[in-house]
């Protein structure tokens, strides 16, 4: 079998589709399944590339003091965005607990340092 990406050369199936050569957005993949005698059978498929990684930020809502401190409980929202595919879920990790689906704002409260760590995956898209 041999596979043809967006018009190219034929490859061997043997070897693998590294996608970092390729920009985001739909790419046509051609396969060929051939007999003993070259007779072939092929098929057509459209994929999206993704290579992108989602972009996350967050906002910090309270009542700010000093030196970077808050002197009230602190909102924590954090966001996504993907540009190619769609983002799939957000994580977080308050204060090195466990790493946990974020659903809405965190509530931060408590005197001290808190760590806030957070990434969100993206949505393969396949098209077909």
């Amino acid at each position: 079998m041999r596979y043809s990406i967006d018009e190219g050369g034929w490859t061997d199936i043997a070897t693998p589709w590294d996608t970092a050569g390729y920009s985001d957005g739909a790419h046509t993949i051609r396969v060929r399944a051939y007999d003993n005698i070259g007779h072939y059978s092929q098929t057509t498929t459209e994929v999206i590339v993704d290579n992108t990684k989602p972009v996350s930020d967050h906002l910090l809502t309270g009542t700010a003091g000093s030196n970077g401190w808050y002197v009230t409980n602190v909102t924590v929202n954090i966001t996504a965005t993907d540009v190619t595919s769609q983002v799939a879920d957000i994580y977080y990790n308050l204060d090195s607990t466990a790493w946990l689906q974020y659903t809405g704002d965190l509530l931060v409260s408590g005197d001290g340092d808190h760590t806030v760590e957070y990434y969100a995956l993206d949505r393969p898209i396949l098209v077909g």
